[in-house]
């Protein structure tokens, strides 16, 4: 069986459950499981939701049809009941169990129950129950504040009066339920006296039970307990988030130049060497979501890493410089799976899944020496494969919009550069291909044209994208 889980239903009434099964995949039989668990817990207003669920997939379910009818005649409403129980005995004619109790379900309708007369009396279900309770018609009155409590589940009046009336009818466990949701919505410590007496006529299985009620009712006030969510399960997400980087190569190749530049200084004071190394960098994304069932989804995280520019400058008075610059920058495509964990508005989730990464450096650098400057530029490019992981909150807001703060951990790192180094200047222009490559014993970085070997214990740059990060992602569904 399908779980169906705990979930915020603000924009349709559990009337309307059904014509969302076609989206979850949810059979008629999954939402007539579940109808069955609530009748068996007493909860009829939702197990009536859900069999008519189960009817709207399958029109054609007996189980269900007289599920329903068993809450409406639970809940005093025998009209509705007489008609769903003719339905079934329209699919089960044979049931001569079932046509007796028709019949004598028959003459209580028409004979005018306490329940019918507090429907024809007018207006709405709470001063109906009100009526009825002033009457002291107890009995009768439950169903008309049962469909107020849950016409209005937030009405604190409706489930004291749902209290009182099952208390003088008799129905101790119930009462101290209503009453203790009444207490939860609207707080007095009159009412939470009485519900502790109440408890303390119960046995210690029927406390637990009771408080377990108030305990689901109350989220199920705010979460609408076990509805299968009203948005589509197609959605789209906004990922803006900043990264965290360390870029090894790079920092100690600006470390060695700096040193170099330190010892020059102390020969010529004129000259100046300024550096830079990205530690940070804010990217954006957008990720296509699918959900797969009520707490798992699957994304399609697309990213963009515009990482920054590591620059190195030296120059003098004497008109010697020489510069360059290293514009990194990616992009991410991965897979990514998400659980959510707990219930309501408020949903803890972990995901993770794999990346690949192109990862781009974009090389411009001159030199100065003598009257002459030289130029060179070139793209060079390497796929990086990792993976990420994430912690963070949904925050449902409404049953369409989800917001999410977010921590993460990004595993993402790439070698060998190959690309086109082109140099110009003093009368020289060319082109060649190789790759970028890092010096261990001097720690520079160099163009390495193809067909040349590396010196000892040199090897191609490496560009590790790893990191931290943290964002706010904002979803849509539809």
């Amino acid at each position: 069986m399908k779980f169906l889980p705990y979930k915020r239903v603000l924009f349709f009434s559990f009337a309307a459950l059904g014509s969302f099964s076609d989206l979850y995949g949810y059979t008629s039989t999954d939402y007539y499981n579940a109808g069955l668990q609530l009748y068996q817990s007493r909860n009829y207003a939702q197990a009536n939701a859900y069999f008519s669920a189960a009817l709207q997939a399958d029109p054609h379910n007996a189980a269900a049809l007289q599920g329903r009818a068993n809450c409406y005649y639970a809940q005093g409403r025998y009209p509705e009941a007489l008609a769903d129980y003719r339905q079934v005995q329209a699919l089960q004619p044979d049931n001569t169990r079932l046509a007796a109790f028709i019949q004598a379900l028959q003459s209580k309708v028409g004979g005018g129950s306490p329940a019918a007369s507090g429907a024809n009396a007018g207006g709405s279900p709470l001063s109906q129950g009100e009526a009825l309770y002033q009457q002291r018609q107890y009995a009768a009155a439950v169903p008309y504040f049962q469909k107020a409590a849950g016409e209005n589940p937030r009405d604190s009046t409706a489930f004291y009066y749902l209290g009182a009336a099952q208390m003088q009818a008799g129905d101790l466990k119930d009462a101290a339920v209503a009453l203790g949701i009444s207490n939860r919505l609207k707080p007095n410590p009159s009412v939470e006296a009485y519900v502790n007496q109440l408890k303390s006529r119960l046995g210690p299985d029927d406390q637990q039970w009771v408080d377990g009620q108030i305990s689901a009712s109350t989220t199920a006030s705010t979460a609408r307990v076990a509805a299968p969510p009203a948005s589509g399960n197609l959605g789209v997400r906004l990922e803006p988030a900043l990264y965290w980087v360390s870029l090894a190569d790079f920092t100690a190749a600006v470390e060695s130049a700096q040193k170099a530049a330190q010892q020059q200084q102390a020969s010529d004071p004129t000259l100046s060497f300024n550096a830079g190394v990205p530690t940070g960098y804010f990217g954006g994304g957008v990720e296509p979501v699918v959900k797969l069932g009520p707490d798992l989804e699957l994304g399609l995280p697309l990213a963009l890493l515009p990482v920054g520019t590591v620059s190195m400058n030296t120059q003098d008075n004497n008109g010697n410089s020489n510069s360059s610059a290293f514009a990194i920058s990616g992009f991410s495509a991965g897979l990514t799976g998400r659980l959510l964990i707990g219930k309501g508005d408020f949903q803890f989730f972990v995901a993770g899944g794999p990346l690949v990464c192109p990862v781009n450096i974009a090389l411009t650098g001159s030199t100065a020496s003598g009257g002459t400057t030289l130029t060179g530029s070139g793209n060079f490019s390497a796929l990086a494969l990792g993976g990420q992981a994430q912690v963070g909150l949904d925050w449902h807001l409404g049953d369409s919009f989800v917001v999410s703060p977010v921590a993460g951990y990004q595993l993402a790192g790439a070698g060998s550069f190959p690309g086109t180094l082109s140099v110009g200047g003093g009368g020289f222009s060319g082109s060649s291909s190789g790759q970028l490559e890092f010096s261990t014993s001097t720690n520079t970085i160099y163009f390495l044209a193809s067909g040349q070997a590396p010196a000892s214990g040199d090897r191609p740059l490496q560009v590790d994208l790893s990191g931290i990060y943290g964002g706010v992602q904002v979803s849509a569904f539809f």
